[in-house]
């Protein structure tokens, strides 16, 4: 698993950064041996000072290896090729290190770009199955960790390439003495394997209780005006020190690690290293200087083989983002919605429903919607909650697929007109208008980039909006604050069916737009919605029955079916189904 997740890792760095990647890895390479080569510059260094003697069989290498580039092997000849080689070496660990940092904060920009930006493409069945708060985790924390899974590999591979090297000289120094300090250094790695599991278990657990912390802080501060208006504050508190509690519980794990990691590795490390150059000294002629060198290398390895046990830990830990993200980005695959960009925003035309059908989950939503909306006309959606009024709309809007039956606009189908066409024509106001903590003109100009202040400015006056914007001191360019704390509730519903209105619209909906407005806000709503008959073909959803009163047709949906359809009068005069909501809403 971990030598696979490391080709991943590398094969999306070769991916992203091209020629940076091998060139990472050339560094690494360079700067362990550089290091390396210095340290075993210690036994002709230990040679010429007579500190050492009887090495003549491995000196005779370094002797031909100085004639061969030229050089007499004296005190200063020997140590200025040390300080060259040292210069070398951590010239290339900072080579290395800049161009680490700069492909690992590269890679966490790229993850949480396309991720989001996949997010953001998914079709709305999927996002209706997901919570926010696991959304904002995995574009956030996940990402963050996956990332950080770069940065382990990258030190990883620097680790064992560097660990490779020491070995390899090692070797050629003593064999015998290397063997049986490599087999010590296995034994304390299967010392360290339970630790290892645990790593893997915690980091499994991280992603999870992150999760839930976020999903519950985005429910909290979502609704922070019921909790104070009811008195909530301690509820939550408690609830919160809950789920703190058990990520306490996780880091205190992840803190403890690392030291018990460094304990069990440094103490087992050193009793093994002496049990070893005992035996060694018994059983094997060794030459002092050989001895000191091989010695300086595992002394300069057995750290690294620490930092290994160390990032391997580490890898384990992160190891549960990655597969997180990797199983997101496989749903993500099976849920990418393909609208392309807008090119033709359309006209007002006549929208024709045609035998829909929708199903949730096998449940049946809509059966047999036939609907004609002529275009500039006013339409409403009325019934009973869970009747199939918002499920007609999400069709309508290409939210949802049908699961039988058309809908043309301007007698195209909706997939030749195109979805980006489509939805750029189309004004979209809820129950709760979202709002930003922008300025007004920002509110209204939102994601129209072409919008101009006087486009802005006539947008606001057809949504009666124009007159409490200039009497605030800062017009237009005042602040709302978060979801538009700073208005009153009109005032937000009238900056969303300004937005709805701006550019060229060939139809707006309303989906409950007013049924949280007093009387006085409610009646501004609807008059600048009856100014524009004509204009552009307008949907009402609601369930207060006298707000759509002067639309020119309405339909009665129970079940998924329109039930009763006709003018205000007219459906009043047949006494049916519709005059019996009608009275039951106090309504003679």
């Amino acid at each position: 698993m971990i030598a696979k997740l490391a080709r991943k890792l590398l094969g999306d760095l070769w991916h992203q950064f091209g020629w940076r990647a091998p060139t990472l890895v050339l560094l690494i390479i360079l700067a362990g041996s550089f290091e390396g080569v210095a340290i075993s510059l210690l036994l002709p260094l230990l040679s010429v000072l007579g500190v050492t003697g009887g090495e003549e069989a491995h000196m005779s290498l370094f002797n031909a290896t100085f004639a061969r580039i030229g050089l007499d092997m004296t005190l200063g000849t020997v140590v200025a090729l040390i300080a060259t080689i040292i210069v070398l070496q951590y010239s290339s660990v900072i080579a290395q290190s800049w161009l680490s940092a700069t492909v690992q904060s590269g890679y966490l920009r790229v993850l949480r770009q396309e991720t989001f930006r996949r997010v953001m493409h998914a079709d709305w069945p999927f996002l209706m199955k997901r919570s926010v708060g696991g959304l904002i985790s995995f574009v956030t924390s996940e990402t963050s960790r996956a990332a950080s899974a770069v940065y382990v590999v990258v030190q990883l591979v620097s680790a064992v390439v560097t660990a490779t090297i020491f070995v390899v000289i090692a070797v050629v120094l003593s064999w015998q003495l290397t063997f049986l300090l490599l087999a010590a250094a296995g034994l304390v790695a299967a010392l360290l394997h339970p630790v290892l599991r645990w790593s893997r278990a915690l980091g499994a657990e991280t992603s999870v209780q992150h999760a839930r912390s976020l999903g519950w802080l985005n429910e909290v501060f979502s609704g922070a005006k019921l909790i104070k208006a009811t008195a909530a504050e301690e509820y939550v508190a408690q609830r919160h020190n809950i789920i703190e509690d058990d990520l306490a519980r996780i880091q205190r794990g992840l803190l403890l690690q690392p030291h018990l990691l460094r304990v069990v590795f440094e103490a087992t490390g050193i009793l093994l290293l002496l049990g070893t150059l005992a035996l060694a000294s018994r059983f094997f002629y060794l030459e002092g200087g050989v001895v000191l060198t091989v010695v300086a290398l595992f002394m300069r390895l057995y750290p690294r083989l620490g930092n290994v046990q160390h990032l391997v830990q580490q890898l384990f830990i992160t190891l549960p983002a990655v597969e997180n993200l990797e199983r997101l980005n496989r749903e993500l695959d099976s849920a990418q919605e393909t609208i392309g960009q807008p090119d033709n925003l359309l006209s007002p035309g006549d929208i024709d429903i045609r035998d829909l059908h929708l199903r949730y989950d096998e449940r049946p939503v809509l059966r047999g919607i036939d609907l004609h909306l002529a275009a500039g006309g006013h339409y409403a959606f009325v019934g009973p909650s869970g009747a199939g009024k918002t499920s007609l709309v999400d069709c309508l809007l290409g939210l949802v697929p049908s699961s039988k039956g058309n809908i043309c606009v301007g007698g195209v189908p909706m997939a030749e007109v195109g979805l980006a066409n489509w939805r750029r024509s189309v004004g979209y106001v809820t129950q709760e208008t979202v709002l930003f903590n922008m300025s007004i003109r920002d509110n209204i100009a939102w994601s129209n980039l072409e919008a101009s202040d006087a486009m802005v400015e006539d947008a606001a006056r057809r949504a009666n909006a124009h007159e409490f914007i200039i009497a605030n001191p800062k017009g237009y360019d005042a602040m709302i604050g978060d979801r538009g704390v700073m208005l009153s509730g009109g005032q937000r519903q009238r900056i969303g069916l300004a937005r709805a209105l701006l550019g060229n619209r060939a139809l707006l909906i309303l989906d409950e737009a007013t049924s949280a407005l007093d009387s006085d806000a409610e009646q501004s709503i609807l008059g600048a919605i009856r100014a524009l008959r004509g204009k552009l073909t307008v949907i009402m959803i609601a369930h207060r029955l006298p707000t759509v009163r002067f639309c020119d047709r309405i339909f009665l949906i129970e079940e998924g079916q329109v039930v009763e359809a006709g003018g205000w009068l007219e459906l009043i005069t047949k006494n049916g189904r519709f005059s019996s909501l009608l009275e039951a809403q106090g309504m003679p």
